[in-house]
């Protein structure tokens, strides 16, 4: 990724990935822009890139949405960012605790020095942002109906069942040679709550029947591995047990 020019030399391998960053975050002139200029229908995820005013930022960007700002203040300076959610109120987290709505397409925040500050859309909680946090770019959040992700070689999806708490994890290959499926179900602190096994291409997770965990409404994470007759492939995405 070395830019050729006729003069230069180390400097020129910085083109590219300050290119990048530049798509990821822009702070010009003292103003946060979350991927000004990234292709559409491109999952995006970064981390702690320093931007003006001394601001380390995070974020995630998935099927044309953000899914959370993480902003960290080193120098405790006002932090002004273009609303990336259009419209919408944002829920503010400072240090892990809930600090209200905000409203505008241009938003300015106070900080202190070291203070961490999470933002999402109103209605999303702390703990779902950390779950998001926690996923690699490109995962499945959230539990929507026929959401689907894939791998080559394999489609993975979890589909909601209707009117229930019955969730189905399917797996399929192009080989059709299921050996086995394994689900598990984390918090977002790491700890299982469930391990699911079947010898097919579906497991189902009926939360109402007898014998299972029942667990309280929040985000979790699921660790999906199909195993087929030469290899294991896998995926891991955020489930959202709701009402």
């Amino acid at each position: 990724m070395h830019i050729h020019t006729g003069g230069g030399g180390i400097e020129n391998f910085n083109t590219v990935p300050s290119t990048i960053c530049e798509m990821f975050i822009q702070s010009f002139q003292n103003k946060l822009r979350l991927f000004p200029d990234w292709p559409v229908s491109t999952y995006a995820k970064f981390g702690d890139l320093l931007t003006y005013g001394g601001f380390l930022v995070s974020s995630d960007m998935e099927k044309n949405a953000v899914q959370y700002v993480r902003i960290i203040s080193t120098m405790g300076r006002s932090c002004t960012f273009v609303n990336p959610w259009t419209g919408q109120a944002l829920r503010i987290y400072r240090n892990g605790i809930d600090s209200g709505t905000v409203t505008g397409s241009e938003i300015t925040l106070a900080t202190s020095v070291n203070e961490t500050i999470h933002i999402a859309p109103d209605g999303t909680s702390y703990g779902e942002i950390l779950a998001r946090m926690s996923m690699p770019g490109g995962t499945v959040t959230g539990v929507v109906d026929k959401s689907h992700c894939s791998q080559p070689g394999a489609s993975f999806a979890i589909i909601k069942g209707m009117g229930s708490r019955t969730i189905s994890f399917v797996a399929t290959n192009d080989n059709n040679d299921t050996r086995r499926l394994t689900i598990g179900i984390y918090s977002v602190n790491g700890k299982l709550i469930k391990k699911l096994f079947s010898n097919g291409n579906v497991v189902r997770w009926d939360m109402t029947d007898k014998g299972n965990v029942r667990v309280p409404i929040g985000a979790y994470v699921w660790k999906i591995k199909l195993e087929r007759r030469n290899e294991e492939v896998g995926r891991t995405g955020i489930l959202e047990v709701e009402r």
